[in-house]
C-alpha cells in the first residue's frame, strides 16, 4: 500500500475517533455528571468514566504524534518512506503504564521503561474507553429521565392533595382541615420524601434507576420512591369524593405504573441504540423512535381521575404493544452490533493465521484485508457490503483450509 494513504487513512480514523470524543464531552448528560457533586454509585462510576475519557484523550494525541513524525518523514529530504512506514505499522505509540490497559501490560525492564503498542492496538484500547464512558453517561441518562417524569409526576400529585386539603397555597407545609390534621401530617412527610428524592436525583441519579445498588450503604432510591409512591396512591383515595379506590383496582393502576416507568426506561435505551445505529451503518426500514410512555402514563392518571377505571384494558394492551415496540428496537441494534463485532474479530483472526502461515506479505490478501476493514470502519458502515468484503478476504486465505477458531 502506498504509505502516504496508510498516513492518511491512519489519520482518519484517529480523527473518528476524536469526533466520537467531542460528541460524548458535549452530550448534556456528561456536561451534568462533569458540573454536579456527585454521591454513591454514580460518583464510583462517573469516576471511571471520567478517567476513560482523560485516558483516551491522551491515547490518541500520542497516536497523532506517530503518524505526525511518519509524515514528517515523508516529506523529508530526502525522504525515509521506510522509517516511516516502520512507524505506522511496528509498536510506535508509547504509552505510560497509566494509559496501558492492566491486563495488557508487560513487567517493564525498569522503571523508566515505555510500552510501546501499535496505532491498531491503541485505538481498540481507545474504543474501550469511549465504551466505558459512554455506558455510564446512557445508564444515568435512563436513570434520571425515568426518574425526574415519576417525581415530577408525584409533585404533581401532591400539589392536588395540598389544594383539596385546603392547605396554604404555596407552602406546603400548613395543617389539614376537612379531613383530619392526620391527612394534613401525611402530606407534609410525603413532601419531604419527595424533596429528599429531588436531592437524591441531583446527587446520585443511578441510585433511583432500575439497576440501582442495595444492600447496606445504598441510597435504596428504588424503594424509597415505590414508598412515595404508595404513599400518594393512599392519601389521593382517602381524598376522593366517591370514597376510597377499591384495593383491587389501586394495586392494579400501582403495577400499570410501574410498567409504564420501565417502558420510559426501555424507550429511553430503545431511542438511544436507534440513533447509534442510524449514525453508525447504513439502514433500510428504520423504526420509529418509540415515545409511547409519556401519553399513557397520561391516560392512566385521566382513566383514575374520571373514574373511568374500564379504559384500563385498552390502556394495559397498548402499553404491552408499546413494550414489544420498544424491545424490538433494542434487539434490532443490538444484533446488528454484534455482527459488526463478530466480523471485525473473524477478520483479525484471519490476518493473525496469515500471518503465521506467512502469506500477510501477499499483495492481494493485504489489499483484500485492507478493503473489508476500511468498509467496517467506514461511519456510517454498509454492514451488506463490509460482510461481502471480509468474507472474501477470509475465503481466500483459508483456502481449502479449514475455518479457525477465534482468537
Amino acid at each position: 500500500m502506498d504509505i502516504e494513504r496508510l498516513a492518511a487513512d491512519e489519520l482518519e480514523r484517529i480523527d473518528r475517533h476524536r469526533n466520537s470524543l467531542e460528541d460524548l464531552r458535549d452530550d448534556p448528560t456528561f456536561v451534568r455528571l462533569r458540573d454536579a457533586r456527585l454521591t454513591g454509585d454514580t460518583k464510583r462510576r462517573w469516576d471511571a468514566a471520567s478517567a476513560a475519557v482523560m485516558s483516551a484523550t491522551s491515547r490518541l494525541a500520542k497516536s497523532r504524534d506517530v503518524v505526525s513524525e511518519a509524515i514528517r518523514l515523508l516529506l523529508a529530504n530526502p525522504p525515509a518512506p521506510e522509517q516511516a512506514e516502520q512507524l505506522l505499522r511496528g509498536r510506535s505509540v508509547p504509552l505510560t503504564p497509566g494509559e496501558t490497559p492492566t491486563q495488557d501490560r508487560r513487567p517493564p525492564a525498569s522503571s523508566s521503561s515505555v510500552l510501546r503498542f501499535s496505532l491498531d492496538t491503541v485505538k481498540d484500547f481507545v474504543a474501550e474507553d469511549l465504551r466505558t464512558a459512554r455506558r455510564v453517561v446512557d445508564d444515568v441518562a435512563d436513570a434520571f429521565a425515568t426518574a425526574r417524569s415519576r417525581l415530577a409526576r408525584l409533585t404533581a400529585a401532591l400539589d392536588d392533595a395540598d389544594s383539596r386539603l385546603g392547605l396554604a397555597a404555596g407552602t406546603g407545609t400548613g395543617t389539614g382541615t376537612g379531613t383530619g390534621t392526620g391527612t394534613g401530617d401525611e402530606l407534609v412527610a410525603l413532601r419531604r420524601g419527595v424533596d429528599d428524592l429531588w436531592r437524591l436525583l441531583d446527587e446520585d441519579p443511578l441510585a433511583l434507576g432500575p439497576a440501582a445498588a442495595s444492600g447496606p450503604g445504598s441510597a435504596d432510591g428504588p424503594g424509597r420512591l415505590a414508598a412515595v409512591d404508595a404513599g400518594a396512591a393512599r392519601l389521593s383515595g382517602q381524598l376522593t369524593a366517591d370514597g376510597e379506590v377499591p384495593p383491587s383496582v389501586a394495586s392494579r393502576l400501582a403495577r400499570l405504573r410501574a410498567a409504564t416507568d420501565e417502558l420510559a426506561t426501555l424507550e429511553s435505551r430503545a431511542g438511544a441504540r436507534l440513533a447509534d445505529l442510524v449514525k453508525r451503518f447504513t439502514c433500510a426500514d428504520v423504526p420509529p423512535d418509540p415515545a409511547a410512555a409519556a401519553g399513557l402514563c397520561a391516560r392512566i392518571d385521566a382513566a383514575e381521575a374520571r373514574w373511568q377505571l374500564d379504559e384500563l384494558d385498552e390502556i394495559d394492551r397498548a402499553l404491552t404493544a408499546a413494550t414489544r415496540a420498544a424491545s424490538q428496537v433494542v434487539k434490532r441494534a443490538d444484533e446488528t452490533f454484534s455482527e459488526w463485532d463478530l466480523l471485525r474479530g473473524r477478520l483479525e483472526t484471519y490476518r493473525l493465521r496469515a500471518a503465521r502461515r506467512g502469506r500477510a506479505a501477499s499483495q492481494e490478501l493485504a489489499a483484500l484485508h485492507q478493503h473489508a476493514r476500511q468498509l467496517l470502519e467506514a461511519a456510517p458502515c454498509d454492514l451488506r457490503l463490509a460482510a461481502q468484503a471480509a468474507h472474501q478476504y477470509m475465503s481466500m486465505e483459508r483456502g481449502d483450509g479449514p475455518e479457525p477458531e477465534m482468537s
